[in-house]
């Protein structure tokens, strides 16, 4: 499972930046809309993390499962949280 919690800077849908970055793997971006403490679970990583943390766990699992894909299977949310289910497809599986 990839799975986390970030607060989303804008109101409404999930941003189309961090629907890419889960494509590419672009931890960088990403991040971007991290909160300063996140939970975040990633296969037997779970925990609340600081956003500097949460990016180093992201990227070690993008270096490992490079992704090739993500399709979102359902979303929701309320003002200012927003979360999507997807499939991420990798060089290594699907989570």
């Amino acid at each position: 499972c990839l799975c986390g919690t970030a607060t989303v800077h804008a109101q409404g849908d999930i941003p189309q930046p961090v629907v890419e970055a889960l494509k590419t793997g672009n931890t960088s971006t990403l991040s971007d809309f991290f909160s300063s403490s996140i939970e975040l679970a990633i296969l037997d990583q779970e925990d609340i993390y600081s956003k500097q943390q949460a990016e180093l766990i992201v990227k070690n699992f993008f270096s490992k499962h490079m992704p090739t894909g993500f399709v979102i299977l359902h979303k929701g949310g309320k003002e200012g949280s927003q979360y999507a289910i997807g499939n991420m497809t990798t060089s290594s599986g699907t989570f």
